[in-house]
């Protein structure tokens, strides 16, 4: 886990009390109805508020970048709380696919797949420092990763012959 973002708060006097303590802590996401028959986004999927947005971030990205230089315990660190992010953005994933196909559809669960990849990759390269907000990144992610898939599905349906009307 040696990529990181870096940020100019990592180098400062008391960076690790600043980033990993101070902050209050961000409660664990709710995932059980993502694990259901059916998952639904508007039941039960919770949010990160922009700061939690944010703190989170940063000590996600603190961590590789500690883990990058000590290793040990900032790299399970790191992990969790990318855990942590995945948790909260699962119904981002669930949102986007079923604007594309329907929940009992033979892609969905690729697709949903898929999502899951691309929202994994956007969470390592995510750049809180920018000032975007994390959905919007990821949302273009995720969208392109289905778009690629439903136009690779769509090359490979075969084309049926018109009889000769002749």
């Amino acid at each position: 886990m040696s990529n990181f973002v870096y940020h100019p708060s990592f180098n400062g006097k008391h960076a690790e009390q600043r980033i990993m303590l101070d902050p209050a802590p961000i409660p664990r996401a709710d995932t059980r109805w993502y694990f259901s028959e059916n998952p639904t986004t508007k039941a039960n999927s919770q949010l990160l508020t922009p700061d939690q947005e944010r703190i989170i971030f940063l000590q996600f990205n603190y961590c590789r970048w500690r883990a990058s230089r000590d290793g040990g315990e900032w790299t399970a660190k790191g992990e969790a709380l990318k855990a942590r992010i995945i948790e909260y953005n699962l119904a981002l994933v669930i949102s986007m696919v079923c604007r594309f196909v329907n929940v009992g559809s033979s892609e969905y669960d690729d697709l949903v797949c898929e999502g899951n990849v691309s929202l994994l990759r956007s969470v390592e390269l995510f750049d809180i420092g920018k000032g975007f907000k994390f959905s919007t990144y990821a949302c273009h992610a995720i969208c392109n990763i289905i778009f690629r898939r439903l136009r690779k599905k769509a090359r490979e349906l075969p084309t049926i012959p018109e009889p000769d009307l002749g």
